[in-house]
């Protein structure tokens, strides 16, 4: 903030809160003008924000402000004391201590006092209170602490944090003497001679902040405070170079050359770009806020002014401003933080008496133009890359095999000489085969990639991954940036070579035999490659690039066939795991045919897995790998021996019915015989003779209550708990498939019960089976009493009453749920009728927003058309569905008309509200 801001600040608080004017005024009224005061401020600095004026001059202009009102606290609070001098020092710490306030940021105060507050005097205390209090009652949250110097410097040194506040804190009025007393003994009792011991709790308190926010600034919903390149970098920067250099000013890391001119423009830029994004989010939230959502992604860019047409390419743009500025300040905040971590090794070094270990550890190495020392690489000299470019790969071979990590100083050397990755460079054999060794380091190859990555060189050698770098991904279930996430898929891979939980024995087992680790990772970089060229399929894009990356590697032919086939069919696996009906034996036996050989379904498995758990590890749950696995195993067993698979069925079709009756009573046994043939073969393929077993129990009583009932029986309902996987099955008879399961989804929404899963199984007699997963919004199984009765009675109210609608009692249930229709308009959901993979069934394929209700709504739906439901495929993750849904209309046949088609299209995009 300019001084003439601040003096024209000053003239307004004059003008308005002069003490003339306040001096007759009671608490209340008091009260009423300083809320109107800071009403008119608070316009101001947001329309200069508006305006697009510098972030830090309205993050300084709102402390600035806070500064003034507390100033007139201070003086009404010291009027009005008896003793008309309570020696309280008011001192700004925190981030109003450093003069910088977000719109909604809590003021932090702390109150110094000789006798700190145990032995606070009255008009001490109620000057304290007076001033509190008002603030409250203007609406702002304060965080404070009332304390004696000795009790501050005890509560530094036993409390990072604070030691922190007080390092950037600023004496707004009071004892100037006090203050100066409590800094200097700060400074002698709580810095001096702790330097090491702060530097190392530092870098340990930056290591696990940047672990919890998953150690990348590429989150797609990133904190812009604590994550990894938030503000909370910058400010330790402030930190750590008090601490070493007695100074709050980032400038004199320059002078110190712990960080080059042209890397303290990077980060400046980047904490006003931070700063600003904060603030937007502060005014569009009216409150407090960090977590860069998605939806506040589209407002802050359209609130930010970018230009691009459509929301989604705003976004993209903004996001990609936003990761290249948090980016820059992560990277060179951790090079700030190895250059101090190494200038204290440094020191350590140089003390006369080192130990035969430690003198091994910091031996000294000469190899290829470069230097190892302090489990670092170096250049041998400025002259390393001019000398022999090809160093630009060879670096992180050698970074690789020796795991070294590269000193900070190289990596300045490294972006100094991106100019010399030219067309010869990538066409180079020389650089071509180091580089196949670095892919071909099995269990150590993500580590070396990131490195290229970071350091610029990666996608300046493969650019057909550079497009990727800090690109936005608008699918629901993305929980990073397509390049961080292609670095994630290769480190996933990586965690195979060693370990031993028998979890991943499958994988490992499978990633320990492959033959070439090269053509896998390559794969990896190139899978999603054509997402930056906004392709629709982006599949078929990145194949396409991925055959110019094969041309100019020479790749032979059986390599380049398994690159194009990994990167084209990246997906189907997933795919038709999760969407096919996977039951069917004809669905295996199409899959294994576009696989081809044993060797592909491997290569692909392993991609499968890691893109899975590169994408975001907490979706990857045993019910979701589950089909997975499910379908590797069937389609291996195809490809060895194709008459054994189909064999096979017809035997363990009988083993399993007789496994079945063992466990009934003979009365069951002629009911087991007749379910066993009237019953779909997919509803035998993976499902145990125990659980059969007790479907027929439960159909015994259904033909019970059939034989009994003058009218519609009543279905027949079992509730079963599922602890481990945090889950309920819901079972349901009845007759009518066609009602039933719009019935049943209304039931179980009206009640907020989310849907995980749901399978749909008609036998030949028309009775209907219905077997949903669900779960709380809590995530948590079924277990009140209460609910399922509720369940229940709603699912037969809608089974026997026609105009019964579960419409208004789904609203009503779920209102405080509906903040869902700001993304729906602002992210993809997809309506596609597929007629092609399937010979008997039209398949709708629907991508949406997950949310209580939606299974209702699209069944719902799909009945005014006067289709049966089959069979549905339910997928949840990271808040979208994913769902299949396989129909055929009132003669058993595929929906074929194109205008019945249309409609069926038209009428699901409406129901799902879908523009």
């Amino acid at each position: 903030m300019s001084n003439a801001q601040l003096q024209s600040l000053s003239q307004h608080a004059k003008q308005r809160l002069d003490r003339k004017k306040t001096a007759d005024l009671d608490r209340k009224e008091k009260l009423k003008l300083y809320k109107r005061f800071l009403k008119t401020e608070e316009h101001r600095i947001l329309l200069y924000h508006r305006s697009g004026g510098s972030a830090l001059r309205v993050s300084k202009r709102r402390a600035d402000l806070i500064k003034i009102l507390l100033r007139h606290l201070y003086r009404d609070a010291v009027d009005s004391s008896k003793n008309n001098k309570p020696d309280v020092t008011l001192i700004a710490i925190g981030g109003f201590g450093r003069g910088r306030l977000n719109p909604c940021s809590d003021v932090d105060l702390l109150f110094l006092h000789p006798k700190g507050a145990k032995g606070l005097p009255k008009e001490a205390s109620d000057l304290i209170e007076s001033i509190l209090y008002m603030l409250y009652d203007c609406g702002f949250k304060v965080g404070h602490a009332v304390r004696s110097i000795r009790e501050t410097i005890s509560e530094a040194n036993t409390d990072d944090r604070t030691k922190s506040s007080i390092i950037e804190s600023e004496m707004l009025f009071g004892n100037e003497d006090l203050y100066k007393s409590m800094m200097n003994g700060f400074y002698k009792s709580c810095i001096k001679g702790f330097e090491k011991d702060y530097l190392k709790r530092r870098l340990e308190d930056i290591r696990l902040r940047h672990l919890k926010w998953s150690q990348t600034p590429f989150l797609q919903e990133p904190h812009v405070k604590e994550g990894c390149g938030g503000l909370r970098d910058y400010h330790n920067l402030i930190w750590i170079n008090y601490v070493r250099r007695k100074s709050t000013d980032i400038k004199d890391l320059v002078k110190s050359k712990m960080l080059t001119e042209s890397d303290y423009k990077k980060i400046r830029k980047a904490y006003e770009f931070l700063l600003r994004v904060r603030n937007e989010m502060h005014y569009t939230q009216k409150r407090s806020t960090d977590i860069l959502t998605l939806q506040l992604q589209g407002e802050v860019a359209v609130k930010l002014r970018y230009k691009q047409r459509g929301i989604l390419k705003k976004i993209e743009s903004f996001m990609r401003d936003y990761y290249t500025h948090s980016n820059n300040l992560f990277l060179i905040a951790k090079e700030v933080g190895d250059r101090f971590y190494l200038e204290e090794r440094e020191f350590e070094t140089k003390k006369p008496f080192i130990g035969f270990l430690a003198r091994r550890k910091y031996k000294i190495e000469n190899f290829d133009g470069f230097v190892s020392k302090n489990n670092r690489i170096y250049p041998a000299s400025g002259e390393v890359f001019h000398e022999n470019p090809s160093r630009l790969i060879r670096i992180f071979q050698h970074a690789q095999v020796r795991h070294l990590r590269l000193a900070p100083e190289l990596n300045e050397f490294i972006k100094n000489n991106w100019k010399v990755i030219n067309r010869v460079f990538r066409y180079s054999d020389s650089n071509r085969d180091t580089f196949e060794a670095i892919l071909s380091r099995k269990g150590e190859v993500g580590g070396a990639l990131r490195n290229m990555h970071s350091s610029g060189v990666l996608g300046r050698y493969i650019p057909e991954f550079g497009a990727l770098t800090n690109l936005v991904q608008h699918e629901f279930f993305h929980r990073y940036s397509a390049d961080e996430h292609t670095i994630r898929v290769t480190e996933e891979l990586d965690k195979l070579a060693v370990g031993d939980d028998k979890r991943n024995r499958l994988y490992r087992g499978l990633y320990n035999e492959i033959e070439d680790p090269f053509v896998l990772y390559l794969a990896v970089l190139l899978h999603d490659a054509g997402r930056a060229l906004n392709s629709s399929n982006h599949e078929d894009a990145s194949a396409t690039l991925a055959q110019s990356v094969a041309r100019r590697f020479s790749l032979k032919t059986k390599r380049r066939k398994l690159l194009l086939f990994l990167v084209n069919s990246h997906l189907e696996l997933w795919r038709t795991a999760n969407t096919k009906n996977i039951d069917d034996p004809s669905t295996i036996i199409k899959f294994a045919k576009m696989v081809g050989s044993i060797r592909n379904l491997n290569y692909l498995m392993l991609l499968t897995y890691a893109d899975s758990r590169g994408t975001d590890l907490k979706s990857w749950t045993e019910t979701k790998e589950a089909p997975l696995r499910f379908l590797y195993l069937e389609t291996l067993e195809y490809l060895e021996d194709a008459d054994s698979f189909s064999a096979r069925r017809k035997e363990s079709q009988e083993e399993l019915l007789k496994r079945a009756t063992e466990k009934l009573p003979q009365s069951h046994h002629s009911t087991a015989v007749s379910h066993f043939e009237k019953m779909p073969l997919r509803y035998f393929q993976r499902r145990e003779a125990s659980h059969i077993s007790r479907h027929i129990k439960l159909l015994v009583d259904y033909f019970k209550g059939w034989a009994t009932s003058k009218s519609l029986p009543q279905p027949t309902l079992h509730w079963r708990e599922i602890k481990e996987q945090g889950c309920s099955e819901f079972t349901v008879i009845w007759q009518d498939q066609h009602k039933l399961a719009s019935c049943l989804t209304g039931a179980l929404a009206a009640q907020k019960i989310n849907i995980i899963s749901a399978e749909f199984f008609s036998r030949d007699d028309e009775v209907v089976f219905d077997i949903f997963r669900v779960c709380t919004t809590n995530f948590e199984p079924v277990t009140s009493n209460n609910k399922k009765k509720n369940i229940e009675k709603l699912l037969v109210s809608g089974l026997h009453d026609e105009d019964f609608s579960y419409s208004d009692l789904i609203q009503r249930a779920t209102k405080e749920l509906l903040d869902w229709h700001d993304l729906a308009d602002q992210f993809p959901q997809r309506v596609y009728i597929n007629n092609q993979s399937d010979e008997k069934h039209t398949l709708i394929e629907i991508q949406a927003l997950d949310r209580i209700g939606l299974l209702h709504t699209i069944l719902s739906a799909i009945a005014k058309f006067d289709l049966e439901v089959i069979h549905a495929r339910i997928t949840t993750t990271r808040g979208a569905a994913i769902d299949t849904i396989y129909v055929v209309d009132s003669e058993g046949k595929k929906i074929t008309k194109k205008e019945d088609l249309d409609h069926l299209l038209k009428g699901l995009q409406k129901a799902i509200k879908i523009k």
